[in-house]
């Protein structure tokens, strides 16, 4: 519409805005690759430490990961949970039967009192 209306000041706070948008893209990038960070709420579930392998299992006839399958069975007794009292939970169900312990982790600072929700 500047364009149109000839206001050569609205063109230039344009072009100066959408560069300025471009530069602090650049800059949100570079600090996210230098921290190894995301602004996202990235939340991952591990079936073991990094030093532990995952177990397979054998659960109701079926083949099934361990953690996988405590996931489960956690959520189908406890549907409401926060996702402390879910990583609690699933490795409650995992306790006697396997070695491995399952891990909560995510790409920056999360409040684990909060509700998961599937």
């Amino acid at each position: 519409m500047d364009i149109l209306r000839g206001n050569a000041g609205g063109i230039m706070s344009n072009l100066f805005g959408a560069a300025k948008n471009v530069f602090d893209a650049k800059k949100a990038d570079e600090k996210t690759r230098k921290t190894k960070t995301s602004p996202a709420d990235i939340i991952q579930w591990a079936g073991c430490k990094d030093n532990q392998t995952s177990a397979d299992s054998q659960e109701e006839g079926k083949a099934t990961g361990a953690m996988s399958y405590a996931f489960i069975a956690a959520l189908t007794k406890y549907p409401k949970q926060s996702y402390q009292q879910l990583l609690v939970s699933v490795r409650e169900e995992m306790r006697g039967k396997y070695t491995q312990k399952p891990q909560l982790s995510a790409c920056h600072p999360i409040d684990t009192e909060l509700e998961f929700v599937a």
